[in-house]
């Protein structure tokens, strides 16, 4: 993939929609974290950590394009590595941020990018939803700990600004405030 790519992290918040995934296909390199792959099967790159959701969707293992983890160990999925105890930027590795958002976004820039574009970041319950799919099924939690992630995320935004990386947080509804805000048709 090309070094100076534009790419575009499809997260799983509720705010997200078909649109957005749509108006982003062919625009550049397009990351699609856990069940978005279903709006997207097109995308280049589906992101799943936790092996938990990997078994709960082995139907996953099916998706045309690259498929990466840091927990799964599976012949048709790329495992990177990852450091679960330290937040910020990984220059060589995925550090977690405990968020399988944040970790797109350290993949991405691992990967080369020097523009990101986040869609889905909601960070919040968004019209008492967590995600555009609703709750987790096939005994995957529900859990969100929005606030600790965050924090998280500001701490990844400082080095991504460190690194002359762009990070444009285009989600319709979000609390996540560390990356500039823009409409998605901004960026496009």
């Amino acid at each position: 993939m090309k070094k100076d790519t534009k790419y575009f992290i499809c997260a799983s918040g509720p705010s997200l929609t078909q649109q957005d995934i749509n108006a982003v296909r062919d625009k550049g390199v397009v990351i699609v974290i856990n069940n978005t792959y279903q709006l997207a099967p097109w995308a280049n790159i589906l992101y799943g950590c936790d092996q938990k959701w990997w078994k709960a969707y082995p139907e996953a293992l099916d998706f045309k394009g690259r498929k990466i983890s840091i927990q799964f160990d599976n012949e048709n999925v790329e495992k990177w590595e990852s450091n679960s105890c330290l937040n910020g930027l990984g220059e060589d590795i995925i550090h977690t941020g405990g968020n399988s958002g944040y970790q797109a976004i350290n993949l991405a820039y691992l990967l080369g990018a020097k523009e990101i574009v986040l869609l889905g970041f909601d960070m919040q319950r968004t019209q008492g939803k967590g995600h555009w799919h609703g709750d987790h099924v096939r005994n995957l939690s529900n859990q969100s700990n929005f606030k600790v992630w965050i924090g998280h995320f500001y701490i990844l935004s400082q080095n991504l600004k460190q690194k002359g990386i762009k990070v444009f947080n285009c989600s319709r509804q979000t609390a996540l405030e560390c990356f500039e805000r823009k409409e998605l048709k901004e960026v496009l």
